[in-house]
C-alpha cells in the first residue's frame, strides 16, 4: 500500500522475442551438451558414406583422392556459408533473428565488384563491402534494442529494402570482374622433384624444386578460416574476461551481435569474388537456408552454461558439413530445390531440443520422459539422415522409421508438458 492507502500499479513491460529466445545461463548444462553432440555424431556417422570417400586411395596417397577430399569434405566446412552461419549464430545467443545475412551478403559482394571495377584495391573494397554490412547491422541492432522492435521484422524489413535497391540499380544478374584481379591471390606450394635421366647428365640427381599454385579456392577457404578463428578467439577472450557474457540479455552485446553478423554476411559475400569471379545479385530476401541449419544444429539457441556460446561455435563447422550433406542427399525433392529437406531437418531439430530445453528446465510432470523424448527425436533424425548412402527401397524404408521414431518422441514429449499444464490449472 502506499502512502495514500492505494495499491501501487506496477507497469510491467512485455518480454521481447530477444529476452524470451537467449539461452539460459545454465548450472548443469550437461543434458544439453550430450543431446547436442550426440546428434551432431550421429549425423557424422551416418551422413559422411554419402561424401563417397575412397579410403583406399586416401590411404595410398593418391593426390586426386586428397583434392576430392578437401573439396568435398573440408570445403563446406571453410564456405562463405560458415561466416554468415557464425554471424547468425551469434545473434541466436544474443535472442535476435538475423533475416537479412543473405541480402548482405549479396550486398558485400556487389560493393565490392563496384569498387574492384572502379580501380580500387581488392584488399580494401573487400574491407568496404564489410564495413558497409558491419553498417546496417549497427542500424538493426539499436532499432531492435532501444525501439523494441522486433528482430526478425527489422531484419526482413531491411533484406527486402536491399532486394528492391540493388535490383533497380542494376538489371543484370551478377557483376563479373577481370579475369585477372587475383591472379596473384594463389597461394603455391613447393615440391622437390627428382628430374628424368634425360634432363640431367651423369652423377647423382638432385632434386628440382618446383612451385605449385593452388586454386583460388584455397586462399578464399584460408581467409574464411582466419576471419572464424579471430572471431572465435574473441568469444573465447570474452568468456575468460567474464564467463557466461553472450547469455545474459544485455542492449550492447545484442547491438554487438548484430553488428559482427552484418560485417561477417557481407565478408562472406566479397570473398565469394575470389574464386567465383562475380557477384551475384540478390533475387530473394532470403536464400540458402544452409547457415541457419548449421547454427541450430550446432546449439545456438539451445545450450545454455558457461562457455556454451564458445562450444557452439566451435561446432558450427560440423554442423555446417552435416547439414550440406543432408541438404544434397536426403529427401531430395526436386520440385522445391534443397530448400524443403533443409527445413525438414531444422524443424526436427528445433523439436528434439525444445524437449531437452524442458527436461533441463526441470518440468514438473515426466521430466525423465521428456529426456528420453529428446533421446529418440535426435535418434530418428540420424536414421532418417542414415537413408543418404543407400539404394532407393532401403532409402524410402529408413525414411519412414526415422519419421516415426522422431514422432513417437515428439508425441512422448508433448504429452508430459501438457499434462503438466493441464493439472497446474
Amino acid at each position: 500500500m502506499s502512502a495514500l492507502g492505494s495499491p501501487k500499479v506496477e507497469k510491467r513491460r512485455r518480454k521481447t522475442i530477444e529476452q524470451v529466445l537467449h539461452p539460459p545461463l545454465l548450472a548443469r548444462p550437461l543434458s544439453r551438451d550430450i543431446l547436442t553432440i550426440g546428434l551432431l555424431l550421429g549425423m557424422l556417422v551416418v551422413l559422411l558414406p554419402a561424401a563417397k570417400i575412397d579410403v583406399t586411395g586416401l590411404v595410398s596417397g593418391e593426390v586426386s583422392e586428397f583434392q576430392y577430399v578437401f573439396r568435398s569434405v573440408l570445403g563446406p566446412m571453410a564456405s562463405v556459408y560458415l561466416l554468415m552461419g557464425l554471424g547468425f549464430l551469434l545473434c541466436l545467443r544474443a535472442g535476435a533473428i538475423d533475416l537479412s545475412i543473405w541480402a548482405l551478403s549479396a550486398l558485400g559482394g556487389f560493393i565490392a565488384a563496384t569498387l574492384i571495377n572502379a580501380g580500387m584495391n581488392p584488399v580494401v573494397a573487400i574491407i568496404s563491402g564489410s564495413i558497409a554490412g558491419a553498417g546496417i547491422g549497427l542500424a538493426q541492432g539499436l532499432l531492435t534494442t532501444f525501439a523494441r522492435l522486433p528482430s526478425p521484422v527489422i531484419t526482413l524489413t531491411v533484406a527486402v529494402l536491399i532486394v528492391i535497391a540493388m535490383n533497380a540499380f542494376s538489371h543484370e544478374r551478377e557483376i563479373p570482374l577481370k579475369s585477372d584481379v587475383f591472379d596473384t591471390w594463389h597461394m603455391t606450394v613447393q615440391i622437390d622433384h627428382l628430374p628424368e635421366d634425360d634432363d640431367q647428365a651423369e652423377g647423382p640427381k638432385v632434386p628440382v624444386r618446383i612451385e605449385h599454385a593452388q586454386p583460388l579456392y584455397i586462399t578464399r577457404m584460408f581467409v574464411v578460416i582466419v576471419i572464424y578463428s579471430v572471431v572465435l578467439g574473441a568469444m573465447m577472450l570474452g568468456e575468460m574476461i567474464s564467463p557466461g557474457w553472450a547469455l545474459g540479455y544485455r542492449r550492447l552485446l545484442l547491438v554487438l551481435a548484430m553488428s559482427v553478423s552484418g560485417a561477417l554476411s557481407a565478408s562472406a559475400g566479397a570473398l565469394w569474388l575470389i574464386d567465383h569471379g562475380s557477384s551475384p545479385l540478390a533475387t530473394r530476401p532470403v536464400d540458402n537456408m544452409l547457415p541457419v541449419a548449421a547454427a541450430i544444429v550446432s546449439g545456438g539457441l539451445f545450450l545454455g552454461g558457461r562457455g556454451r556460446s564458445l562450444l557452439s561455435g566451435v561446432l558450427l563447422p560440423g554442423a555446417l558439413l552435416v547439414t550440406t550433406l543432408w541438404q544434397m542427399s536426403v529427401w531430395n525433392f526436386q520440385r522445391w530445390g534443397y530448400a524443403f529437406q533443409t527445413l525438414v531437418l531444422v524443424a526436427m531439430t528445433l523439436v528434439a531440443y525444445w524437449a531437452g530445453a524442458k527436461h533441463s528446465a526441470g518440468a514438473r510432470m515426466g521430466s525423465r520422459r521428456l529426456f528420453i523424448g529428446a533421446c529418440m527425436c535426435i535418434a530418428g533424425i540420424v536414421v532418417f539422415g542414415s537413408s543418404a548412402s543407400a539404394d532407393v527401397a532401403k532409402a524410402t524404408t529408413l525414411e519412414l522409421i526415422g519419421i516415426a521414431v522422431w514422432l513417437i518422441g515428439a508425441m512422448g514429449a508433448v504429452l508430459p508438458v501438457r499434462f503438466s499444464r493441464i493439472s497446474e490449472k
